[in-house]
């Protein structure tokens, strides 16, 4: 008798070990095919820019001139890494660059503080404690809260100040309005999660067509094809369309709209490069259009400490707020 079960056993799974192949291949076609028609749709722009520019002024000049035959330039980056943040910083502070751009779309920004974002940026006093809630009370615990997004709000107010009040660089919190104080289980928060993937505003549009605009996110947020199709609104999932937010959020809609995906020029950063050596490499496209990368450019710091991460300033209290918002994460109730 025993055997014979174990026969009838063997026979089963014998029998199913094929079905869940079928249905691993199906979902795996499924998947593919998906990617393979989000890439058709992407178009990528067209620049003037050379395959490769060397040294950080030839840089730094071409980014600014891509600006001519794009609306948006999304800078990938990894939260807190020196060379992005270097990049960036050399980026707006070039005389160039706010004659072409007015608007900036951070990640590692509350769209809940907007209003003090604004005060601090066009040069009203506000003070540190109140400051440090735009980039500390993000949605990602740890990571996007370094202290190099506070010396960038800071260079931004520098060149503010040079600047004619109706040319002046307004940034833009790209990040979803969670007030850390109501959340308490990871359920408070699951709905602010669900709508991260894009840069969205409070109350309006921020970004429309035909406006030019920096956007500093995530690399992995502004990959081809699924950052410039949701900008020009071909991509029909909408990251906000899910769970119901908590009663009293402030309204908050998609931060930027482009004419279409060969609007957008997309830069990763790439710690790899020549000891001291620094350059922007156009991507080639290959001839499978269902293998394309990911990015329009790759930008390469060789300097030894271009890869470091820079971690938040020191601050017990906000350490066990930290911990205490890692513990909400991984309760149930």
């Amino acid at each position: 008798m025993p055997n014979t079960v174990a026969r009838a056993a063997r026979s089963r799974i014998c029998l199913l070990l094929p079905l869940l192949w079928v249905l691993h291949s199906c979902s795996h076609q499924s998947r593919e095919s998906k990617s393979t028609a989000l890439i058709a749709k992407d178009r990528r722009p067209v620049t003037h820019l050379p395959a490769e520019s060397v040294g950080w002024t030839e840089v730094i000049n071409n980014l600014v001139a891509v600006f001519d035959d794009v609306d948006v330039v999304a800078l990938g980056e990894t939260h807190g890494r020196k060379m992005d943040s270097d990049l960036r910083l050399r980026l707006i502070r070039a005389p160039a660059f706010a004659l072409r751009v007015r608007w900036i779309v951070m990640e590692s920004a509350n769209s809940l503080y907007q209003p003090i974002l604004d005060r601090y940026t066009r040069g009203d006093d506000v003070p540190p404690s109140v400051l440090a809630q735009v980039w500390r009370n993000i949605i990602v615990v740890r990571g996007a809260d370094s202290k190099v997004y506070k010396e960038f709000f800071a260079t931004v107010r520098d060149v503010n100040r040079l600047l004619p009040s109706d040319r002046r660089l307004h940034v833009v919190a790209g990040d979803p309005p969670v007030d850390w104080k109501q959340v308490h289980v990871r359920s408070d928060i699951e709905p602010f999660l669900e709508r991260r993937a894009f840069p969205v505003s409070l109350g309006e549009t921020a970004v429309r067509k035909g406006e030019k605009a920096l956007v500093i996110y995530g690399s992995a947020h502004v990959a081809r094809p699924q950052f410039p199709l949701w900008a020009a609104g071909i991509q029909t999932q909408p990251p906000w369309a899910q769970a119901p937010l908590p009663t009293g959020t402030p309204p908050f809609v998609r931060a930027i709209e482009v004419s279409g995906p060969d609007r957008v020029f997309t830069v990763h950063s790439c710690p790899r490069a020549e000891p001291g050596r620094v350059l922007l490499q156009l991507s080639v496209s290959p001839d499978s259009p269902g293998s394309a990368p990911q990015y329009d450019a790759c930008f390469f710091d060789g300097e030894p400490d271009a890869d470091l991460i820079v971690g938040p300033d020191a601050d017990a209290e906000y350490a066990t707020e930290v911990a205490r918002r890692s513990r909400a994460f991984q309760s149930s109730r």
